[in-house]
């Protein structure tokens, strides 16, 4: 069995790979999900999601994304 083929992928599946991975990397780090996995971790990064960068963000995508209004 030989494995000299080279395999390209498309510039939309690099687009596609780099946005999930940044994505679900970004989800595991502000939420529970990294202390989960790494239980020395949890103390540094518990409340990363109730930071004020995160915060912004998250409300900015709510309102202009999501069409989300804020009462």
């Amino acid at each position: 069995m030989s494995f000299d083929s080279e395999v390209r992928w498309s510039l939309l599946q690099r687009g596609a790979f780099r946005f999930a991975f940044l994505h679900f990397g970004l989800y595991c780090v502000s939420t529970q999900i990294l202390s989960g996995m790494i239980p020395f971790v949890g103390e540094y990064f518990y409340r990363l999601g109730t930071l004020p960068p995160f915060v912004a963000l998250v409300e900015w995508t709510g309102v202009h994304v999501f069409g989300y209004t804020m009462h």
